[in-house]
């Protein structure tokens, strides 16, 4: 019998009706999406420093919630079962996810004392919903497109909408810099539009179709699984949470670096943040196209060797473009990690085992990144500064500690597929734009088209 990962290629022009409809109504809920991340994620934490959170509050902030969501997730297969299919368990949470997000703006109101555990209560409850809709929409998403075709469309998917986040970022933003420092209005008008986003996702969701429903139907509920995960998945996702772990020792703490720590206003903090996330989602594609045909784990490797690296640059002081610079650089290489490192577990497991599988990752990934964001906030207030800034220290530490589960655990993850060699400095040029222009010219200045088979 064939595995997923060894099925010939479909063209998407050939995808069944119900398939072709899903994808595009997903589109639809892309955008929502999008939006509700670009008012949102970005902007808790400085939500946070306005009402005067300390370090050791951010830390919690910033772990405690993924946490508890991913401890959460584990429920995501039977909540699957229980509400009679992935569809109707994911359209339930994510209207739950939007109830919560309507809450946020209410924190205005309470004595200030009150607010921060209340913001972290509401932001535990968004990524528990949150966490639960992944696993049931990766699955059901997967379940459209052939796997040799699955990297490149989620990377053109991305791109697309990734560009809608960095414009909602960038009105969020300044919008919250037009309020100024010492106002929270801007705050609830941008939460209270991210609510109305997440419904919309709602419906969208509910004209998607959901394949292979009566099958599983006829299965026993809450049947316990059969099949072991491979050994290979499992280090896999072990190297991913001591890495992730690793990075958050100081990743939430890179805006109280700038807000408190630089004293940059809402403004210059957004075109920070936007310049990532541009450099982040206009990659997207390319590392897609990169990644079906040399394998993810490849691209995987290129791009967490480069991790140390960006964590050293934010120790050198300088303006405001520098650090622009540094950010374009980094949503290039979180690009490539980010979508490679989700696709590497479609690839890795069959169809019945990514619910499962995906639950797995992000526990084992919620567990370490809860450990280094608590730890990093303790290490915050108590490391001796260098050269001034405590925030530096904890950046070498995150530095040491990223190079050391390359070095140990990194070897261990191998391709689950074939894949085709890719020299490093060709994929340098592939993602700059440069190949095409030299096989442009090689061609004597004939373009010509790779066929396909």
């Amino acid at each position: 019998m064939q595995s997923i990962a060894e099925k010939p290629a479909v063209p998407m022009r050939r995808a069944n009706g119900p398939a072709r409809k899903s994808l595009r109504v997903s589109m639809l809920d892309g955008v929502f999406s999008s939006v509700t991340i670009g008012l949102v994620e970005s902007y808790f934490v400085p939500f946070a420093l306005a009402i005067k959170a300390t370090a050791a509050q951010i830390g919690y902030l910033t772990s405690a919630p993924t946490f508890i969501a991913a401890l959460m997730q584990t429920q995501a297969q039977s909540l699957s079962q229980l509400s009679g299919g992935r569809k109707r368990a994911l359209r339930m949470v994510v209207f739950l996810q939007a109830l919560v997000l309507g809450g946020l703006p209410l924190l205005l109101l309470l004595p200030s004392t009150a607010r921060f555990s209340s913001l972290l209560a509401l932001m535990s409850l968004y990524m528990v919903f949150g966490s639960l809709a992944s696993p049931l929409w990766g699955s059901m998403m997967s379940e459209y497109l052939p796997s040799s075709r699955r990297s490149g469309y989620f990377g053109w998917r991305s791109g697309i909408l990734g560009f809608v986040l960095v414009g909602t970022s960038f009105g969020a933003g300044a919008l919250l810099n037009k309020f100024g420092k010492q106002s929270l209005a801007g705050f609830a008008i941008i939460f209270s539009l991210a609510a109305l986003c997440r419904f919309c996702s709602f419906q969208a969701i509910g004209r998607m179709t959901e394949t292979g429903l009566a099958d599983r139907r006829k299965l026993p509920r809450l049947r316990p699984p059969k099949k072991a995960f491979d050994a290979r998945f499992v280090r896999y996702a072990l190297f991913c949470g001591i890495f992730s772990g690793a990075i958050n020792l100081v990743a939430p703490f890179f805006p109280v670096y700038l807000l408190n720590g630089l004293h940059y206003s809402y403004l210059t903090y957004t075109v920070l943040v936007v310049g990532s996330q541009a450099a982040m989602y206009y990659s997207m594609t390319q590392w897609g196209k990169q990644a079906d045909h040399s394998g993810n784990v490849k691209m995987i490797r290129i791009c967490a060797w480069a991790m140390p690296l960006i964590s050293l640059m934010w120790m050198v002081r300088a303006n405001a473009f520098y650090f622009f610079c540094v950010q374009v650089l980094s949503g290039l290489i979180w690009a490539g990690y980010n979508l490679c490192t989700t696709n590497f577990i479609y690839d890795s497991l069959p169809s019945e085992q990514r619910v499962r599988g995906t639950v797995l990752f992000n526990l084992i990934n919620g567990f370490f990144a809860f450990v280094g964001a608590t730890l990093g906030g303790a290490l915050m207030e108590a490391l001796p500064p260098l050269h001034g800034q405590r925030f530096f220290t904890l950046a070498l530490v995150s530095t040491v500690v990223r190079v050391a589960a390359l070095v140990f655990l990194l070897p261990g993850v191998q391709e689950v597929r074939h894949a085709q060699p890719l020299n490093s400095l060709d994929l340098f040029y592939s993602m700059i734009g440069v190949r095409p222009m030299l096989a442009f010219l090689r061609n004597g200045g004939r373009f010509t088209v790779r066929e396909e088979n």
